[in-house]
């Protein structure tokens, strides 16, 4: 944590990682780490994506994502279980 922000590191990832459905190369050295808050009163979620892979990229680019709070929706379970050639 950093103040009310959550940080998440995600390292190890693999050849069958994907990260997006149009099949972004990346290599074993895919670091991504999220920076996650709650904003506007806490009615929505921020999720600020760096992604940093040296033997892909050129140089580290950012992603920002924002998920509307919505307490009505109930989510059900979801296991992804897609390999990258389903894509």
């Amino acid at each position: 944590w950093e103040g009310d922000t959550l940080i998440v590191e995600t390292i190890g990832l693999n050849g069958q990682t994907v990260l997006d459905r149009d099949g972004m190369p990346h290599s074993t050295a895919l670091r991504i780490t999220e920076k996650l808050r709650l904003i506007d009163g806490g009615r929505r979620l921020e999720d600020l994506v760096l992604i940093d892979d040296p033997e892909t990229f050129t140089a580290s680019w950012t992603a920002r994502v924002v998920f509307e709070r919505k307490p009505e929706v109930r989510l059900k379970e979801y296991n992804c279980v897609l390999k990258y050639e389903e894509f």
